[in-house]
């Protein structure tokens, strides 16, 4: 049984249609629930299938693909395993991409997505990401309402950030969320530890601080470059900075990228506070880029 339901775009967007079905892997021995958004012009692609013909969506079940086959019913007529060999010509598959270098764990839902390359980063995600794909496929910044539920995308060329809305942020956090993710002049947000600890904590701050992502876009805009920390002028500096910080500025070396500078943080709490304050390191020039 599939069930088809229009989902609410409070964006740009126009209407969108979740296609869910249950269906059976052969080769896993598994059950699987997904959820699959289109938009209204694959809509009315499927409708048109009602008279004989299907239409196939592909999922990645690591070692082969999964092809479901719905009629123009919307039911589901064909479940079969298919060798990653065999997989027919054209079809892209989306793929999870494994960080390199451990990302914070975050009490808020983000799922980073690179659109050319088709690989994503779910691993703050709690829901199943192949199911929200669809709606940063577009590449345009919207919100939706899934199930009740408020959902952002956050698009800039190829990168797309989807982050499930918490009620303890106000309505201009979108727009602040928004820009941070245009500030990103990295190739793949998926793949990129140092700019999803930043997202990660603007989004545990953004309910006490809605401007915090308004401070994090000048740490973003640095993000592949190299600075260099004096520590001497910390101690002179009249502005008591704290502890951590200090600590934090201590671990790197006197010239070190600022990606590294990200990654040394031990936590979000570190995290917060070196967003907080990097603008004003620069003023005075306790952090200066040299390249």
């Amino acid at each position: 049984m599939t069930f088809i339901m229009l989902i609410k775009s409070v964006g740009l967007m126009g209407e969108t249609f979740q296609l869910s079905f249950a269906v059976f892997c052969p080769a896993c021995n598994e059950s699987y629930n997904y959820k699959v958004f289109i938009d209204k012009e694959k809509y009315r692609l499927l409708q048109e299938k009602e008279v004989g013909g299907v239409v196939s969506f592909f999922f990645d079940h690591r070692s082969h693909l999964l092809e479901v086959s719905l009629n123009g019913k919307g039911d589901v007529v064909e479940v079969k395993a298919v060798p990653w060999m065999q997989a027919p010509e054209g079809v892209t598959v989306w793929r999870r991409e494994t960080p390199y270098f451990p990302v914070l764990s975050s009490s808020f839902d983000a799922l980073f997505i690179n659109r050319r390359r088709r690989v994503y980063c779910d691993v703050n995600w709690r829901d199943d990401a192949l199911s929200f794909i669809p709606l940063a496929e577009g590449g345009r910044t919207a919100k939706y309402i899934v199930d009740g539920r408020e959902y952002w995308v956050l698009a800039h060329g190829d990168n797309v950030v989807v982050v499930k809305r918490s009620e303890l942020w106000r309505d201009e956090v979108f727009n602040r969320l928004a820009v941070l993710v245009r500030e990103f002049r990295g190739s793949n947000v998926s793949a990129d530890p140092a700019f999803q600890r930043i997202f990660l904590s603007v989004l545990e701050a953004s309910a006490d601080d809605p401007y915090i992502a308004l401070d994090a876009t000048r740490l973003v805009g640095d993000l592949g470059k190299t600075v260099s920390i004096n520590l001497d002028l910390v101690m002179l500096s009249p502005v008591p900075f704290g502890g951590e910080l200090v600590e934090l500025l201590s671990s790197v070396d006197y010239e070190a990228a600022v990606d590294f500078l990200v990654l040394s943080a031990s936590g979000i709490r570190e995290m917060v506070k070196l967003l907080k304050t990097y603008r004003l390191l620069k003023n005075l020039n306790i952090i200066k880029v040299v390249e």
